[in-house]
């Protein structure tokens, strides 16, 4: 989350202090990193748990 914020703090400023063609480039960048920094938080994080969790329930098999 530090990183994503302080990239942000940097995009917004080349949105805002930055000429027409930097400013279209920093809205996309902004863009992705809400979209990535949601995505790592909201849908990685909770898919990784369930994996773990399936992992560590999984039966072994039983040579017989």
């Amino acid at each position: 989350i530090n990183t994503s914020f302080t990239t942000l703090v940097a995009l917004t400023a080349l949105f805002f202090f930055g000429g027409s063609l930097t400013q279209n480039f920093a809205l996309v960048l902004i863009a992705g990193v809400i979209a990535g920094t949601y995505s790592s938080i909201c849908i990685a994080s909770p898919l990784l748990v369930t994996y773990a969790d399936y992992i560590a329930n999984k039966k072994v098999p039983s040579e017989k």
